[in-house]
């Protein structure tokens, strides 16, 4: 008897956990697992839950894992409306800008009263300042808070350096929050803001207060609002929090606190602005991730009329996370006003022209600041950049009349007064179509190029050669170790294959988490290093590719070369592999150990490997260079590559071909003739693993390592 209880209390949660399917709410299925341990995963399309083969008809933006980002929608009679947003709180957030905000209180807020204007230092160099202020509407009943955006260049760089380097700070009203946002909240709080509001509490108690920010002062303003309600300063009914262009604040534990503490909370984001994706959200929340908290209200227009979308998920990808193609200038501007500019004249006129993106001076000051690395005077103020930019645009006006005159685009994204649009932004970036003679051969990817990438990931690659490739013979499979742990390893094979008359080079792609966080950090901490093919590389993958090179790659290649003189060189590897595959055949090429007419590259899932000079220069090297990218698959977008390519930002080389379905047998593909191409895959934010892991219906690791059978 004891041992059938015994039994079946060992079966029981199996029993209980045995179905994904047998949840019928968002909630109950993204919080249980199957009876193996697999989450489930509810599809808002279809309102049902699966194991991890889910339906295949559902987009990856509407699978669900997390229960927190199951649809809510806004509590009864708290929705918010442009009236509220556009009339109300946009004039007490750019106020937050302006020296004296009476003026923008006056002017557009029915006469408020300003209690205190507050400005402190708030970085940990002390070169930077937050502000913000208190005041008080006897019109609308309201005690008013609002913060002041990032106020300049050096500080946008503070933020992010701290998003990097300094861990989250445990916050008070629930949750961890970023450590910028945290002391520059507390330094005004501390300062005197919080006794002001206290005061203007107990002068007026029955009083709403309404709490905004912009920016910097978005993320700010969330922290007060979420502090206030936990404090009990004010009852959850009586908050209403607006921010505009809002950063991610916090961790998702934050995001649920304050979702459970705040009754009106609404984040405003303008189309594409580009400071609602950063600090970045972090693919299944590893590394206890940045996470927004709800609700975006996402106006994908010019904010000229009240059509917006209400967004019910947390930090999904949906509304403005579909958006890739990020701008600064929708950041700066809202509801038609540049928001501290506004500020800054007293929020009159009521609303202000905004310069369109052909004429907008900023497209040349970004050529400025990306070029002023090369000034020979290092200790250059940034005041110095800004007085070269207005003396640089007062000779510019006569000069965009030119940019019609240019009739390619090569010639457009040369002349230094065109801003050349969203067509293309550098020579580079122009469409140039494949040589002739080496088009993609989509039959050599999937019958040839497949099976050598999978063989990587076996301890045997002979058995991938013989039973896929007409019995290749392996010649050597190298494992070194890549990384500064000295606990990642790296792989690769050669081989020939006398019935295609093909010398062979295969790379292994990541083969644990761990090596995924040294590969992200090392592109984060490292700088790239200077590749003898051209351009620079990053540090994580040049490590590694010459780790297998000089390890006997080279030499094993050499004298398969000399075996078979006649013989083309095929190049390939997954994820990190396609990546050591890129740059092993663009140094093939420099070395003159092949002909450029000689040597086929593909790629599956490559990341992006260098900056824009090695991606020139690999494309002047290679004739056949092709890198495959199924779907949404994430590794294609990292690392990122910055708009406008500051900062020598990664960028890819040609020529993607993109799947955007299943690959299955007859799939259509896309080929893509721009280099580091948005018309393709980087039109994609809801990324998925599963698509990096599968590529031609395959299970690439699991194929190789079962021999490709």
């Amino acid at each position: 008897m004891l041992v059938n209880v015994a039994v079946l209390l060992v079966c029981l949660p199996v029993i209980i956990a045995a179905k994904c399917g047998e949840w019928t709410d968002c909630n109950s299925c993204a919080s249980h697992k199957e009876g193996d341990g697999m989450e489930c995963r509810w599809c808002d399309t279809s309102k049902s839950c699966h194991d991890f083969s889910i339906d295949p008809d559902c987009q990856s933006s509407q699978i669900i894992d997390l229960a927190y980002d199951c649809p809510v929608p806004p509590r009864n009679g708290f929705a918010y409306t442009d009236e509220f947003g556009r009339r109300k709180i946009l004039p007490i957030a750019a106020a937050a800008h302006a020296a004296n905000p009476q003026a923008c209180l006056t002017n557009a807020v029915n006469g408020a009263l300003l209690k205190r204007k507050l400005t402190v230092q708030c970085d940990s160099k002390k070169n930077d300042t937050c502000s913000g202020y208190t005041a008080v509407s006897h019109f609308d009943r309201a005690v008013l808070v609002s913060f002041r955006g990032t106020s300049g260049t050096e500080q946008l760089i503070e933020e992010g350096v701290e998003s990097i380097f300094k861990a989250k700070k445990s916050f008070v009203g629930g949750g961890n929050v970023d450590a910028y946002f945290y002391d520059a909240f507390y330094a005004l709080w501390n300062a005197g803001m919080r006794d002001d509001l206290l005061t203007l509490k107990a002068a007026n108690p029955d009083y709403e207060l309404w709490v905004a920010g912009h920016s910097l002062g978005g993320a700010m303003a969330s922290i007060c609002a979420t502090l206030i309600v936990k404090l009990n300063m004010w009852t959850a009914a009586k908050v209403k929090m607006v921010t505009f262009g809002q950063p991610r604040t916090g961790d998702m534990a934050y995001a649920e606190a304050h979702d459970s503490l705040l009754y009106y909370s609404y984040r405003l984001v303008h189309q594409n602005d580009l400071v609602p994706h950063i600090p970045p959200k972090i693919i299944n929340n590893w590394f206890d991730s940045y996470y927004h908290h709800r609700y975006e209200i996402w106006y994908d227009n010019n904010m000229a009329t009240s059509s917006f979308q209400v967004c019910d998920r947390s930090d999904a990808n949906i509304c403005s996370n579909t958006q890739t193609d990020l701008s600064w200038d929708e950041h700066t501007h809202y509801f038609g006003v540049d928001v501290s500019n506004w500020g800054d004249q007293g929020c009159t006129p009521p609303a202000s022209s905004r310069m369109t993106e052909k004429s907008h001076p900023r497209k040349i000051f970004n050529r400025i600041f990306n070029n002023a690395k090369k000034f020979k005077n290092a200790d250059m103020h940034f005041h110095q950049l800004i007085l070269g930019f207005i003396l640089f645009v007062s000779v510019l006006p006569t000069s965009f009349a030119k940019c019609g005159d240019q009739k390619t685009c090569s010639a457009c994204a040369t002349n230094k007064y065109c801003p050349a649009g969203q067509a293309a932004k550098d020579p580079y970036d122009c469409p140039v179509p494949p040589r002739n003679g080496y088009g993609y051969d989509e039959k050599f990817a999937k019958t040839k190029a497949l099976p050598l990438m999978a063989a990587a990931y076996s301890t045997n690659p002979q058995a991938c050669l013989t039973n896929a490739l007409g019995g290749a013979q392996l010649k050597r499979q190298l494992n070194v170790h890549c990384d500064s742990s000295a606990t990642d390893t790296c792989s690769g094979f050669t081989a020939v294959s006398t019935s295609d008359q093909a010398i062979i080079v295969s790379f292994r792609g990541t083969s644990a988490k761990w090596q995924l966080v040294m590969e992200g950090a090392d592109s984060i901490f490292k700088a790239k290093k200077p590749f003898a093919a051209g351009g620079n590389v990053d540090a994580y993958f040049y490590d590694a590719f010459y780790a297998l090179w000089n390890a006997g790659m080279k030499d094993d290649l050499l004298t398969l070369k000399a075996a078979h003189p006649s013989y083309h060189l095929w190049v390939t590897g997954h994820s990190l592999g396609g990546s050591m595959a890129s740059l092993c055949a663009a140094l093939a090429i420099k070395l003159n150990m092949w002909t450029a007419s000689n040597v086929k590259l593909v790629t599956f899932g490559q990341p992006r490997t260098g900056d824009i000079n090695y991606a020139k220069a690999h494309d002047s090297l290679l004739y056949y260079g092709y890198r495959v990218v199924h779907a949404h698959d994430l590794v294609p977008h990292i690392p990122p590559k910055i708009f406008d390519n500051w900062f020598d930002s990664p960028y890819h080389h040609r020529y993607e071909v993109w799947y955007n379905n299943a690959m299955t047998a007859g799939s259509s593909y896309q080929l893509c003739t721009r280099a580091d191409d948005d018309t393709c895959s980087n039109t994609q934010s809801d990324t998925s693993i599963n698509d990096h892991l599968h590529y031609f219906n395959t299970d690439i690791s699991a194929y190789g390592i079962a021999g490709c059978h």
